[in-house]
């Protein structure tokens, strides 16, 4: 693309604009970005969450389009709506969020030879499932692949070791938006502590039953705590919700969890959080325990590699291992009434220096221009 470029136009595509880690991500990349730069936020389908919509600083330079088509529905006619978009834009960059968005509109290609076309890849077990004939239009169509963690790399790497680019772009967060928890002070007698997981309802990915396993454990030993659960289910599984709150039922433990579905308000949430779990059964950044770590909130996550590659060696925050309740409950009993300060603190400077969103946007606007 070449270095003397002094603004780019730039269309990021995804399928659908839910309360989700990358939507939210890509409202934090669009509202720090370069300001010179133009970018169109573009979602195919009608899934959206206007709440999240609302959180854009809309301006002359930043557009929002929705294609509105329904889940599953036809392809050409949107992939034409788009085209249309595309050609009174004359994108430098388009930049798909998902494999499905990728192929959605690689058939465009030949009509902008001169754009770059970008792929990230936004969790490990993605890449690794794709067939030959993915691998093949990624070589021949992609200029880029974006990875957001070294597992993502790696598996990447091993699946299409032909790729002419695969590039580590950590996720950032907008660390101004959280403010440090409150009652960090060990709590008197008779308090209650509040733990958080937040993450979609998918039990599958997000391993919200193995917490909820070890908060039944937990509940034998102690009364002085509620846990938190912020999410939504896929939209294709809302019986997600259901059995989730029907194992806490069996578990006995209705009364000491909580299920707060979808919100917007995260950083308020966590300035009440005590502690920030994330128990997943695979996961390549998770997006949530750098928020948690800007807020002040220590996290204990599953010991698997993406979460590794974030918190170190409880270093920046506290590993359980994976898929073992006993363990995470243990790990939770004691960081209730630990002293965590000394790695809150270490946690906070390292996500600021490395997790920043002025970081990321720096590294992917040099990124694009190196091409």
């Amino acid at each position: 693309m070449g270095q003397k470029m002094e603004e780019m136009k730039i269309v990021h595509i995804l399928f659908s604009f839910m309360n989700g880690g990358i939507e939210n991500l890509l409202v934090d990349i669009m509202n720090h970005w370069e300001k010179k730069d133009h970018i169109l936020l573009c979602v195919v389908n009608q899934e959206i969450n206007p709440d999240l919509v609302k959180k854009i600083k809309f301006q002359d330079n930043r557009k929002f389009v929705c294609l509105n088509r329904k889940p599953g529905g036809a392809r050409i006619k949107y992939i034409r709506q788009l085209e249309r978009i595309l050609q009174e834009f004359h994108p430098d960059i388009i930049h798909c969020h998902s494999n499905a968005s990728f192929r959605f509109c690689c058939l465009l290609k030949p009509f902008h030879p001169k754009t770059q076309y970008i792929l990230t890849i936004h969790s490990t077990r993605l890449y690794s499932k794709f067939g030959k004939f993915d691998c093949l239009l990624h070589r021949l169509l992609l200029n880029q692949v974006f990875v957001i963690s070294k597992s993502v790399e790696q598996e990447v790497r091993e699946r299409n070791p032909k790729l002419r680019k695969v590039v580590l772009v950590y996720n950032g967060v907008d660390c101004e938006k959280f403010q440090k928890r409150k009652n960090q002070k060990e709590k008197g007698k008779g308090q209650f502590k509040r733990i958080f997981c937040i993450a979609r309802l998918n039990p599958a990915h997000k391993g919200q039953d193995i917490l909820l396993q070890a908060i039944g454990l937990l509940s034998q030993k102690r009364q002085d705590f509620f846990c938190f659960f912020v999410g939504a289910p896929p939209v294709e599984q809302p019986e997600i919700s259901r059995q989730l709150k029907r194992m806490g039922e069996q578990l006995g433990i209705n009364n000491r969890v909580f299920f707060l579905g979808d919100r917007g308000d995260v950083p308020r949430l966590l300035t009440q959080a005590d502690l920030l779990i994330l128990p997943s059964r695979y996961e390549g950044f998770g997006i949530v325990l750098i928020e948690a770590m800007a807020a002040g909130v220590p996290v204990l996550g599953s010991d698997i590699e993406g979460i590794r590659e974030i918190v170190g060696n409880n270093q920046f925050g506290y590993l359980f291992q994976k898929e073992n309740e006993e363990d995470l409950a243990e790990k939770i009993n004691y960081l209730l009434d630990a002293d965590t300060s000394k790695v809150v603190e270490k946690a906070d400077i390292y996500v600021h220096s490395h997790f920043c969103i002025k970081v990321m946007t720096e590294i992917m606007r040099k990124l694009y221009i190196e091409g």
